[in-house]
């Protein structure tokens, strides 16, 4: 005899089993309890998809409703591409070492939701924001030595002209990409282009700085001075979420293939449920 209880806690599913205590019933539960895991995220996945038209990114966290200015942003991205193409030249002097500015960029979109979102509209065409657990930005590093200043200041106005005229895919991403040029020796210039959906004036000296930080920060083998950043999918679920329903549990026990307690454990006449085990998803599913 099973006991199992579900529940939500801070926003993840707990499931909580109690079972005889016979020999070899732990091992049997636990293999019960990651079939269980497995198709509840199988689950999880099948019902969002069944509401996009697009297929949504494998790597997805999270799903979460685009605010109503990224909802607008997104629909007039369409009909003009590069309105919302946002860039930021900067000037770095002294010694740069593009591989560890590199991967500081990563950790400060590792670090940061908003950085990792994708948008697509379901099929009633709202649009959602899909986070991603990984989504790394394009990196370039291009040389541009031996110039005069006025044709490296016209070099870099072209460069950044065609990047605006690259548009982003909005679907499936990266909505930023980074070009670190050398124009000298201890003279480099960054240009980040993003798609204003995943940032604006305020976030953008939030994130240089970090970047500037972690980037120190590795040079000098220490811990980045930063405060945790806030949850993208905290926020916007205190905020624009709808109350979810149940549905996605529907049907989740029937007709699955679980192993049976009776099948690899001896008979026990004892009804007591004296063993306990719990399991916790830790990796959030794609639900609303």
């Amino acid at each position: 005899m099973l006991e199992l209880n579900a529940g939500v806690i801070s926003g993840e599913l707990r499931l909580e089993v109690n079972f005889p205590g016979r020999p070899g019933a732990r091992d049997v539960v636990l293999q019960w309890l990651d079939s269980l895991t497995r198709t509840i995220v199988t689950l999880a996945h099948e019902a969002q998809q069944s509401r996009f038209s697009g297929k949504l990114p494998e790597n997805c966290v999270q799903i979460l409703p685009a605010t109503p200015a990224q909802t607008a942003i997104y629909w007039h991205s369409h009909r003009l591409t590069s309105t919302y193409h946002d860039q930021l030249l900067l000037s770095l002097s002294g010694r740069v070492d593009s591989d560890q500015l590199r991967e500081a960029f990563l950790e400060v979109v590792a670090a940061h939701e908003a950085l990792r979102c994708v948008f697509q509209p379901d099929v009633a065409e709202r649009v959602h924001q899909v986070i991603l657990e990984e989504l790394t930005p394009e990196w370039r590093v291009l040389d541009l030595p031996g110039h005069l200043q006025v044709e490296i200041d016209a070099d870099i106005l072209d460069l950044a002209a065609a990047d605006r005229a690259e548009s982003f895919d909005l679907a499936k991403g990266p909505l930023q990409r980074v070009h670190l040029i050398r124009v000298g020796d201890g003279d480099y210039r960054l240009l980040w282009s993003c798609h204003h959906l995943i940032t604006d004036g305020w976030s953008v000296s939030v994130i240089i700085e970090e970047l500037l930080e972690r980037y120190a920060a590795r040079i000098e083998r220490r811990p980045p001075l930063l405060t945790p950043a806030a949850s993208l999918s905290d926020v916007l679920r205190s905020r624009v979420v709808p109350p979810g329903s149940g549905e996605w549990l529907d049907g989740l026990l029937v007709g699955g293939d679980f192993p049976r307690l009776e099948d690899a454990t001896v008979a026990c006449d004892d009804p007591t449920l004296p063993r306990q085990l719990t399991v916790q998803l830790k990796k959030p599913l794609c639900l609303f």
